[in-house]
């Protein structure tokens, strides 16, 4: 993922990427070209002084180190998904964070899907009338480059967050069930379902899928409506004739990554609303590990 955010930082007006850090030699010197330094330790890269914000894409254990470092620095931090390995560790985050009045953001890409903010759309203009049942699914093969988190963590994070996003409330019952099939010690398929007061959810990922598959069944008042989160397509079919059936699909493919980061950097410049909070990522995190202790 880091070297997708070295890509976009470099794309983005308004921003100038000034530093790189990697515990690998050879990955800083395919990516330090003047301006940019290279370090090998978050420490001596805010010794150097040489940044103002910062993109986390480390693995998730080190998720609160690097960004508790930066946080404390006075610098502002967009952390990847999850926000840390605990609720608690999230929570001192955002006090951290508050402390320091730096801004905190969680990479939850799927909110700048198409797909998504399409159907927060009809949501929001009441298209689509109250959610009854949802359901998500998301697989893919196994991700070699994933070696300290399940796919409780990893995948079904994105679905949760996404979830409180269109239902607008936390749900009174998670369950969550998983398997590790190929994996020793941690999960690399499972199933979550959600009891809200008026309305159900599931949450279905995996890591042994011969393809990707990520999309989102969701019956409300006024109809069905199915996104796809690839084809970042979204489909709208009501249940009577008082609303016109509806589909949306970028013709050109949007990059949520540039939108996401875009999007940080426009909370720090001026002051626009954090679109994916610390209070976000602890919630969505919170729902994962309440279905992992009910396993």
């Amino acid at each position: 993922m880091g070297k997708y955010h070295v890509k976009h930082w470099q794309e983005i007006h308004g921003a100038q990427l000034t530093a790189v850090v990697d515990i690998h030699s050879d990955r800083i010197a395919q990516y330090t070209t003047s301006p940019i330094q290279g370090f090998d330790t978050i420490a001596t890269m805010l010794d150097a002084n040489v940044v103002d914000a910062v993109s986390i894409t480390s693995p998730t254990r080190l998720h609160f180190d690097h960004a508790q470092q930066c946080l404390n620095r006075g610098i502002h931090v967009l952390i990847e998904k999850p926000i840390a390995t605990s609720v608690e560790e999230g929570n001192q985050l955002i006090e951290i964070a508050t402390r320091n009045n730096c801004t905190l953001q969680v990479g939850h890409i799927e909110r700048f899907n198409p797909a998504v903010t399409t159907l927060l759309s009809w949501k929001n203009e009441g298209i689509l009338g109250a959610p009854i049942a949802l359901s998500t699914e998301r697989v893919s093969p196994m991700p070699t480059q994933i070696q300290d988190a399940d796919v409780m963590v990893d995948l079904a994070v994105h679905d949760l967050d996404i979830l409180t996003a269109i239902i607008g409330t936390l749900p009174e019952k998670v369950i969550g069930t998983f398997t590790s099939a190929c994996l020793v010690g941690r999960a690399d398929s499972a199933i979550l379902a959600l009891q809200y007061e008026s309305a159900i959810a599931s949450v279905s990922v995996g890591w042994n899928s011969p393809i990707k598959r990520r999309r989102l069944t969701g019956y409300f008042k006024n109809g069905l409506v199915e996104l796809d989160f690839i084809r970042q397509s979204a489909d709208f079919f009501p249940s009577d004739s008082s609303h016109p059936e509806r589909h949306i699909q970028p013709v050109t493919p949007i990059l949520p990554l540039k939108l996401e980061l875009a999007s940080f950097l426009s909370a720090i410049q001026h002051g626009s609303p954090i679109a994916v909070s610390g209070t976000d990522g602890v919630l969505a995190l919170t729902l994962t590990l309440q279905a992992k202790q009910s396993s």
